[in-house]
């Protein structure tokens, strides 16, 4: 099967890109700013012209929109409608023209976390612009396309390019740094693995027809708060982690608990997910190697010097 990935340079994209021809399938993958440098076509999936032209040279029988912006400081309103809704509506226009299938990928933002587990069919009530963005570009997309299918994520963690790219590594200097701080430990995540979500989405390619028009959820079930992420890092990296405070404030700007249920694709027997504690030490140490913690040996998880 022919699939083309947009977003193919992002934290998810990256790993669509080496798991999908593992799995039989013919890959070509397109991105932005860093498209050149990873052999992929470079494009300005905010310009339909440009979405189409790829679409019309690519001629896939899948895509993948994995386009998102989920960085707090780039918030502002004219980038999240941009990136993360415009995109999303010109890929399911180009989808629904060419007659191939879309998957589109979304967020568990979408919900405020109130009312967990979530269910595809779970009523929609972001607690963020970020959240308000990604509902508004999944009805975009059924609006364009009906027969696209939107798949819901939690927060995403796996191979980085640097640090701040996934929320989980992002934890890293605070860790390191024996400065106090304050970190959330009321809102719980579901830290899911990049190259899990790469075979939930190569197994989705095998039921395409099934899926067609359905919202599907996948998520991890180890549910962590940002504190206890934090702890867990300190723990593998063998640092102490006294300096850290537990900030367990309620906030309204984010969910507190966005659980996925993810019984649809557990039904079709997808089952990738892999402990976190077995994934991190490899990824901290990959990290390492390329000169993100200098200095720093990474461990096991297990008993450290600080709380945990």
């Amino acid at each position: 099967m022919r699939v083309l990935i947009l977003g193919a340079s992002g934290l998810l994209g990256r790993e669509l890109m080496r798991v999908l021809p593992g799995r039989g399938h013919d890959v070509v993958g397109a991105g932005h700013d860093r498209a050149r440098g990873q052999g992929l076509h470079a494009i300005d999936a905010r310009q339909p012209d440009e979405v189409d032209a790829l679409l019309d040279q690519v001629r896939p029988s899948v895509v993948v929109n994995a386009i998102g912006e989920r960085r707090p400081e780039f918030w502002t309103p004219e980038i999240l409608e941009g990136v993360n809704v415009r995109t999303a509506a010109h890929a399911a226009r180009g989808c629904r023209r060419l007659g191939c299938w879309l998957v589109h990928v979304s967020s568990d933002y979408v919900f405020d976390g109130s009312d967990p587990p979530y269910r595809p069919d779970s009523e929609r009530r972001p607690s963020n612009a970020y959240g308000a963005a990604k509902m508004q570009a999944e009805d975009q997309v059924r609006a364009e396309y009906p027969q696209a299918t939107v798949l819901r994520l939690p927060v995403l963690y796996g191979p980085v390019l640097h640090l701040d790219e996934s929320n989980m590594t992002s934890l890293v200097p605070t860790v390191m740094n024996a400065a106090p701080a304050a970190i959330d430990d009321w809102a719980v995540r579901y830290p899911t693995l990049t190259t899990d979500v790469a075979h939930v989405v190569a197994d989705m390619l095998g039921h395409a027809h099934g899926l067609s028009g359905q919202v599907c959820h996948w998520s991890a079930a180890e549910a962590l708060t940002k504190f206890a992420m934090a702890s867990l890092i300190g723990r593998i990296l063998g640092m102490s982690t006294n300096h850290l405070e537990p900030d367990q404030r309620p906030s309204s700007s984010r969910p507190q608990n966005p659980f996925l249920e993810s019984s649809l694709l557990e039904n079709l027997g997808v089952a990738h997910r892999t402990p976190l504690e077995s994934a991190l030490p490899g990824l901290l140490h990959q990290a390492r190697r390329a000169g993100m913690l200098p200095g720093i040996p990474v461990r096991a998880a297990g008993r450290s010097p600080g709380r945990g």
